[in-house]
């Protein structure tokens, strides 16, 4: 009963004089109610007029009542959306803030974690297994590994990675990652996948939705401490204009539908607030970096979909992550995720590479690298020396290996002048893990073309191997 006399709580400067009119319609209601049989009663000649009257004041105020009511209503659910958007706005700022600092930190961090790997893989070759330094040096390359991994993830919650986006279908995915996950989640853990068989294709980066599917089984797997089920579902889900404003605002049309699930612990109300955010964990200290889930969040997002979970505290989670379909299906040599580039080995003596890096100790690793090999090295410290080393340079050089990012004249002007000099020059650019125009079109176009840091040895030699092949 007291709900009739209630109005909803909503933070507005209006909300005193609302309530003040409420009340107001309220007392004259009841007022008509009690004086009008009353005074029909006290004068039986006049109890038709105080009857209309009172039926005529106590319609007016039940029309106020419901006018006065459903307004409040709109504006209370008009507030409730306001605030939900202000919790978006805020985590959005916060993302924002995080990939700005992401992005300028990445390119010297990664300089830095290439020189820390690059060297310790050539310590390594140069040192026999049975050496007991052999294994000091390998914990240091582990470690260096594991700093490269955090620094991913901070650029893919930050929006800014570097990826190479193609058209994928998520069953051969989820179906080519489900021995890999088992192994990982543990054999007291059921995995089971659920996929539809004319699942449509998602352009996407492989990369970024195995690192979704590792991250979210890693969730799980923490949730479940004693063992359970995880289930990986994937379906088509085509959404109106209701179900699109539901999930997220999406556009209507075609999606697949990722959903993983788990019979863990669950999630926390409190805690449901900020699972999304950088660094929050329940965790207890030490055991987790609180990126796993924000992770999932930013590559999600940069992918053009939207995640949503459910969950309740003792009674598992549900993630569920809404990718843009394609709108029709690809030929089977469009969505092979099988990589068709074999390592070319060839005679490398006779050949020589440009190395162009504003870090002195990046050119070193390269030249020592690549001298091993039995490239001829030229080196520069930026875009106007490496044209004047190749001006004064008698010879052919075959391989440019250029810095996309560097001060003064940078990689990509640099090079560009140096491939019109030099029509047959071929040229390496290497970059860090940031979001780039140039890059990324690079990427698209002509991925044996770029390198990102921090690279290996191995993988710098292959690459400069097969360009200076093409080039002979």
């Amino acid at each position: 009963m007291h709900r009739l006399f209630a109005l909803p709580r909503f933070p507005d400067e209006a909300q005193t004089d609302t309530r003040r009119a409420y009340a107001a319609a309220w007392i004259l209601l009841l007022t008509a109610l009690l004086v009008g049989p009353v005074a029909a009663f006290l004068k039986p000649g006049d109890a038709v007029p105080w009857l209309l009257t009172t039926a005529a004041v106590a319609a007016t105020s039940f029309v106020m009542i419901a006018i006065i009511r459903r307004d409040s209503l709109r504006r209370s659910r008009r507030e409730e959306v306001s605030s939900k958007l202000e919790v978006q706005l805020r985590q959005a700022q916060k993302l924002e803030s995080l990939g700005r600092m992401a992005g300028s930190v990445a390119h010297d961090f990664n300089n830095l974690l290439t020189v820390i790997n690059g060297y310790s893989d050539l310590l390594l070759s140069r040192i026999h297994t049975s050496d007991p330094i052999h294994q000091d040096l390998q914990e240091i390359r582990n470690a260096g590994e594991r700093a490269a991994g955090l620094m991913r993830q901070l650029v893919i919650v930050s929006r800014r990675q570097v990826v190479q986006p193609r058209a994928l279908d998520l069953n051969a995915i989820v179906s080519g990652a489900k021995t890999t996950l088992q192994r990982w989640i543990g054999a007291d853990i059921e995995l089971t996948t659920v996929l539809q068989p004319a699942l449509g294709c998602v352009m996407a980066d492989p990369g970024q939705i195995h690192q979704v599917l590792t991250n979210l089984a890693a969730n799980a797997r923490d949730a479940m401490p004693g063992g359970g089920k995880l289930s990986i579902e994937a379906a088509n889900m085509d959404l109106d204009e209701r179900l699109a404003r539901e999930h997220g605002g999406l556009s209507p049309g075609g999606y697949v539908l990722l959903t993983v699930s788990d019979t863990g612990t669950g999630v926390s109300e409190d805690a449901m607030a900020h699972i999304f955010e950088p660094f929050f964990t329940t965790k207890r200290a030490g055991s987790g970096t609180g990126l796993g889930l924000a992770v999932v969040y930013g590559i999600v997002k940069q992918n053009g979909g939207h995640i949503a979970v459910s969950s309740e505290a003792g009674r598992g989670s549900a993630f569920r992550i809404f990718l843009p379909r394609l709108p029709a299906p690809l030929s089977p040599s469009e969505t092979s995720t099988a990589d068709s580039v074999s390592a070319r080995r060839t005679e490398t003596g006779g050949h020589t590479v440009l190395i162009v890096d504003d870090e002195a100790a990046v050119r070193r690793l390269i030249r020592q690298a690549l001298a091993l090999c039995g490239f001829t090295i030229l080196e520069a410290g930026g875009g106007e020396e490496a044209l004047a080393v190749a001006a004064g340079y008698e010879g052919k050089i075959d391989v440019a290996i250029v810095d996309f990012v560097m001060p003064g004249l940078n990689g990509l002007d640099l090079a560009l002048q140096m491939e019109r000099e030099f029509p047959a020059l071929k040229t390496l650019y290497v970059s860090s893990a940031i979001e780039s125009i140039g890059i990324v079109s690079m990427l698209r176009h002509a991925p044996e073309r770029v390198l990102l840091k921090p690279f290996t040895a191995q993988q710098l030699i292959q690459r400069v191997t097969a360009l200076a092949q093409d080039r002979a």
